[in-house]
Formats: C-alpha cells, structure tokens, sequence
C-alpha cells in the first residue's frame, strides 16, 4: 500500500516537473522572440541613436506604407497629438513624405506644426532595408526667433519707408517757398543795375547761391526718397557713352575751374561704346562722380575720366583723381545715406547721399559701382554698365 502511495506521489511529481518545464521552455520562447524583436528594432543605422529609448528627440521606424514598427518615449507628445501609435499608420500627409524619401533613396527632411509646436523631421531610409528611420527635433523657439526677426525687419521696413515719405513730402514742401525765393531773387538780379547799390547786388548773389545749393540737396533727398520707396521710373535706351561725356565736358571743367584742378578726358570716339542706360540719369552719375573727385582734391590736382569696354556684354567709365584718398575701413561706410565720413568739417559742402543715390541708380541700370584707394593716393571710381544690343 505504502509502495503504491510512493509511486502515485512521484507520477504527480514528474506530471507537474513536466508542467513547469514546458511552461518554462514557452515563457523562455516567449523571451527569446522578444529580445530578439528588440535587437531588431535597435539594430544600428546610419544616423540612429545607439539607445533610442534614452534619445529625449522623438526617433520612429515606420515602413513605406507609413506603418509605425518603433517609437521611443520622446515621441509620445506628436503620437498622442496624431491619434496614432505602434502598430498604427501615421497621418495621410507625413506617409507621403515617408514615400517620397524612398524614392529619393536620401535623407529627406521637412518641417510640420504639431499642435503648438514646431518640428523638423529628418526621413531616413535605411540601406537595403524596407523601412525607414525618422528622427525629430523641436525647432518651436527657433521659429519663434524667426518670426521675430520677421517681425523686426517688417517693422523697420515700414519705418524706413514712413521716413522716405516724410523726406520726400517735406522736399516738396520746401522746394515750393525757395523757387519764390529764387525767381523773385533773379528779378531784382535783373534790375540790379538801374535799381540796386552795388552792396545789395552782392546780398542778390548770396541769396542765389545759397538758394541754388540748397535746391540742390533738396533735390538730393527726393532722389534718396524715390530710391528707397522704389518709385524712380527709368527710360532705357542706347546711349554713346563718349559722345555723352564730351557733352558734359564744358560742366565739368567749369567745377574744375573753380577748384583750380586739371581736368583730363581719355576717350576713344573709333570704340562705339553704347550702354543701355537711363539719358538723365548716367549724367546725373557722373556728373555726381566727377563733382566729388574735383571737390576732394589736393590744390593744383588732377582728374581724369576714360571710358572702355570690358567685354562684349559690359563697358567701363572710369573716374581717377589725385585727392585725399580713403581708408579701406572707410570704403565699407562709403555708400551709406549721410555718411560724409568725418568730412563734417570740411569746406566741402554736401549732405553724404549723392553716393548713395548713385550706387542705387548704376545698380537700377543693371550695373555696378566699385572704388580702388588707399589714404593719401588719391582714389580711382568706376562704373560698369551693360552694352546696348546691337540693332
């Protein structure tokens, strides 16, 4: 009796062992199959993070459909938003891109709003793989820098237009009163001999001239107001740059005169040099240029204005004087409204914007304005333009 208790009781036992043991065998199957579903989910890529679950950036595995194999924690916020998860599909308009990155078969990376934040989304699919890795970066404060330097430039744009429109009404404002002054100015200039002393023609004169230079920087500033407000209109047309330069020959060496420097033209009638350029204009340009190389010059100076071609395409004009020079700290400064570079004092009157109008112009034309000096050496302007087609 004994025996058969002894051997019922170790039958049990060796049920239950072989129980325990299968159940063993399929938890540790179970176990297996899991680590290695990790292990391939893991599986080092180009770009991945070794740990992806420690990445604070959300990091994804999705297949071509869209499908999502991976998410580590860092994802949960743009999951939870999309109404999806593991196992599920991403939203319509980020498959698309998921597809297109196949195509590509290279990173592709593109930026979406999540709720109220900004991501950027780098798409990557893996080689010889048929899924791919997304990696996510939180670029909301850096839009917001964005938007804010928009904002600023806006502001500043809407600031410096408001400022061009101020100058240009205040322009008119003044131009109205000073021709009066001028024309009334000119009459008793006219009747000077039968009407006026001596002493009192002399105060007619100084009231021209002052008037005359004041049109003059009035003038400069609604050039300054329509350049930057974008309202010059310019009437292109084929334009002999040589022919041009010894029509103007006799102004400009009535200001050389006057500043006891020799004036030199260098031109080749035999050139045909033709630009395609506004009439009014490039003699506004030069006139601005050749003025100023005259005015800031050493007594007993020289200038000399030559023209050139360049090549097919371009042509040069050419304004060299023997004056003070400028600094290459100052040559940076040159072309900025206002900025006489500490010519202040100087017995040089002017307002620093002929400069910047000029520079503006040659640019509106379709050219360029450069400038070799060195203080002390005087300073050598140019101008490039493009030729005319040929009819």
């Amino acid at each position: 009796m004994e025996d058969k208790i002894l051997r019922f009781t170790k039958e049990e036992l060796e049920k239950q062992v072989q129980v325990q043991t299968h159940e063993l065998e399929e938890h540790n199957r179970k176990l297996l199959n899991e680590i290695a579903e990790r292990e391939k989910f893991e599986e080092p890529t180009p770009n991945m993070a070794v740990f992806p679950e420690e990445n604070p950036n959300p990091v994804f595995r999705v297949s071509l459909e869209g499908k999502i194999l991976y998410a580590n924690s860092g994802s949960n916020y743009i999951l939870g938003k999309w109404e999806t998860g593991r196992g599920k599909v991403l939203p319509e308009m980020f498959s698309k891109k998921i597809s297109y990155a196949f195509e590509l078969q290279k990173p592709l990376e593109v930026e979406y709003q999540v709720s109220d934040q900004f991501y950027s989304f780098v798409i990557s699919k893996v080689q010889n793989k048929d899924y791919a890795n997304i990696y996510a970066q939180n670029i909301t404060e850096k839009k917001k820098i964005e938007e804010a330097l928009l904002s600023a430039k806006n502001e500043a744009e809407n600031a410096n237009q408001a400022k061009s429109n101020f100058l240009a009404k205040m322009s008119h404002e003044l131009r109205t009163p000073l021709n009066a002054i001028l024309g009334f100015s000119q009459i008793l200039k006219m009747n000077s001999e039968n009407n006026l002393t001596p002493v009192q023609t002399g105060n007619v004169d100084h009231i021209l001239s002052a008037g005359n230079h004041l049109l003059n920087l009035i003038n400069e500033v609604l050039d300054l107001a329509k350049v930057e407000s974008g309202n010059v209109t310019l009437n292109f047309q084929p334009i002999n740059v040589v022919n041009l330069i010894e029509g103007m020959e006799s102004i400009f060496r009535s200001i050389a005169n006057e500043y006891g420097i020799r004036l030199s033209l260098v031109l080749d009638p035999s050139l045909m040099l033709t630009a395609r350029a506004d009439k009014t204009r490039l003699k506004q340009i030069l006139l601005n240029l050749v003025s100023n190389a005259i005015k800031y010059n050493h007594k007993d100076g020289s200038v000399t204005v030559a023209c050139k071609p360049l090549n097919r395409e371009r042509l040069q004009i050419d304004i060299i004087d023997t004056g003070f020079g400028i600094s290459v700290e100052d040559q940076s400064k040159l072309f900025e409204p206002f900025n006489r570079l500490q010519n202040e004092n100087s017995e040089v009157e002017g307002t620093g914007i002929g400069l910047t109008v000029t520079k503006e112009l040659v640019e509106l034309m379709g050219g360029s304005i450069g400038l070799v000096s060195q203080l002390g050496e005087g300073s050598h302007f140019y101008i490039q333009l493009p030729v005319a087609e040929k009819l």
